[in-house]
């Protein structure tokens, strides 16, 4: 799969489905030709979705904190799924406020070690 099409699938521009049993098709740009034969066929039928997002900053920023998780340690991850820890936007930032105390002792349960962070540092991981 060519660095293209992976990012059209991260970007909803590209899908991977199963239209015809197990096997996974592609449809997007530059698949036109079967997405086409698979309507034609009655395969695949297809529903144009109106909808309004009501508050766009709200998104965008729930997307951004979901960027910002990845960047978590193991210890950090941990605090924030039990409720020790959150991401907050403030002066144009995103700061991981955490109770110290279950801090330190989630570092010594967890560790802290970010394999998502090396992946981003390695450019491995791209953002959506």
């Amino acid at each position: 799969m060519g660095p293209e099409l992976k990012q059209g699938l991260g970007r909803y521009e590209n899908i991977a489905l199963r239209a015809e049993g197990e096997k996974m098709q592609i449809l997007g740009p530059g698949f036109e030709n079967d997405e086409e034969r698979l309507l034609a066929e009655k395969v695949l039928s297809r529903r144009k979705m109106d909808f309004r997002i009501e508050d766009p900053l709200a998104l965008e920023r729930k997307m951004q904190v979901s960027e910002a998780f990845k960047t978590l340690n193991n210890a950090e991850k941990n605090c924030y799924a039990n409720g020790y820890g959150a991401i907050i936007y403030r002066d144009g930032a995103y700061y991981f406020m955490v109770n110290a105390q279950v801090y330190k002792e989630y570092v010594k349960k967890f560790g802290t070690e970010c394999l998502t962070c090396e992946k981003i540092k390695a450019g491995q991981v791209g953002s959506r």
